[in-house]
């Protein structure tokens, strides 16, 4: 059961909820994100319960947000390999301590913000070219722009909603990239999250646990919109590194999408009592 309202602003929306390091993620009850202050500040914890108190409803967290109160081992892995990384490529500098640090983290750093922009370049043209406006690539997004149309005149009948914000009354939010059907399941609405992935050879693309827990949060906030139609999940993974891999679907089983439930809402409970906070 949830609430879903179309956000204002969707390009500053995609940017934003990709660079989570930035901050955490908030959203007031109608929907609209509140990411930032008016004096461009992250929001905190300490603003929403500012808004909780002076207009009886406080901001709402993001699903990744919350997810981040329990261990991601993929994530930290893959944190931990960009940094090693960086550490290998400045094994032999001249560098005091202090100096080869910060040029190890600034290079780590750098190979992420790479990604996230990456990340946030194809949401951006996949929104436009999901509700029907014109999309015009950079130069060297246009393999992949000519990737998504062949993965999308394929695999998708009709856009039922995309870039769209997701409030639930159990106290969360969130942005769902496309919610559609699906040309080889014609009697199912399928709930999709992009996933721009550095896919190795070896293990081809990939889809985590973590991945059906973040859709098993979004998915219950519309099962109540999409009463009588089986809601599924989809990840589409795409390889930032060939644009002519075509995208690949990966579709969750029920059972896996309610044991991502059972974690997520084990984490929101957690997340709730440990910042004593809940909208």
């Amino acid at each position: 059961m949830g609430l879903t309202i179309q956000g204002p602003s969707v390009e500053d929306q995609i940017k934003e909820r990709l660079k989570g390091s930035e901050g955490a993620h908030w959203y007031r009850k109608d929907g609209t994100p509140a990411h930032r202050q008016e004096d461009g500040s992250n929001t905190t914890l300490r603003h929403a319960r500012k808004a909780l108190r002076e207009e009886g409803t406080g901001l709402y967290p993001s699903v990744t947000s919350i997810l981040k109160i329990a261990a991601n081992d993929t994530l930290e892995k893959w944190k931990q390999r960009m940094l090693l990384t960086a550490a290998y490529q400045y094994r032999n500098t001249d560098h005091d301590c202090d100096e080869w640090i910060e040029a190890v983290t600034t290079a780590a750093w750098s190979k992420s913000k790479t990604a996230l922009d990456f990340g946030s370049e194809y949401h951006h043209y996949a929104w436009l070219h999901n509700t029907d406006q014109e999309v015009v690539p950079a130069p060297e997004m246009v393999p992949f722009y000519d990737g998504y149309q062949r993965w999308f005149n394929q695999s998708v009948v009709e856009v039922l909603e995309a870039e769209t914000v997701l409030v639930s009354p159990n106290g969360y939010a969130g942005t769902a990239d496309i919610i559609f059907r699906h040309a080889d399941y014609p009697r199912d609405i399928f709930l999709g999250d992009f996933k721009t992935q550095d896919v190795k050879p070896k293990y081809g693309p990939r889809a985590w646990p973590e991945h059906a827990t973040q859709l098993a949060a979004y998915r219950k906030c519309i099962t109540k919109k999409y009463r009588g139609k089986r809601v599924r999940c989809m990840n589409i993974v795409i390889d930032k590194n060939d644009a002519q891999r075509p995208l690949h679907e990966h579709v969750w089983k029920q059972k896996e999408i309610d044991q991502g439930w059972l974690e997520f809402s084990a984490a929101l409970k957690l997340w709730q009592a440990r910042k004593k906070y809940k909208p």
